[in-house]
């Protein structure tokens, strides 16, 4: 039940592919908050860095908004390919949600940042303003708990990646 038109795009799409070549050949991955290590990119956890990193050099960057009311499982991008991979050797078709096993706030995941890359944590969160999500203003709707479970996966033989290890 799909609350944004994102989600029913998401949707339509998987339904499509279900019907053009059916679900016995088709293996659909369910993923959310897809995160990496890239200095480069923009996933959000190096936005949150980037961040982190620039209060940590004294640098007064512009206060990041974050919803605290959006719950989620954020996905390792390394674990997500590792885990497709495992599935399409084994021959699973169909719908697979994987994810980490950590299901929490971004503000937990902000805190958990703070932590695992050695930042100061009252300095650090001055960098940050925690709001609800309907204070942000935002032209589409988000769901406030995109938490995927992964009981499929692991049934499977898929082990989720923990929040520690992929920081690691």
């Amino acid at each position: 039940a799909p609350s944004s038109f994102y989600g029913q795009s998401k949707l339509g799409a998987e339904r499509a592919i279900l019907e053009a070549i059916g679900e016995k050949n088709a293996l659909i991955i369910r993923t959310t908050m897809v995160f990496s290590w890239d200095p480069k990119g923009m996933n959000f956890l190096m936005q949150y860095f980037k961040q982190l990193n620039e209060i940590r050099q004294g640098l007064k960057p512009p206060i990041f908004r974050i919803p605290e009311d959006q719950i989620s499982t954020p996905a390792y991008a390394p674990a997500l390919a590792e885990g497709t991979c495992f599935l399409r050797e084994r021959g699973v078709s169909g719908i697979v949600n994987l994810v980490g096993s950590d299901l929490l706030s971004r503000r937990e995941l902000v805190e958990r940042v703070i932590r695992a890359f050695g930042f100061e944590r009252e300095k650090s969160l001055e960098g940050f303003h925690f709001v609800k999500t309907a204070e942000l203003g935002q032209k589409a709707r988000r769901p406030l708990t995109a938490g995927l479970t992964m009981e499929k996966a692991k049934s499977l033989g898929v082990k989720p990646w923990s929040l520690d290890k992929a920081f690691e």
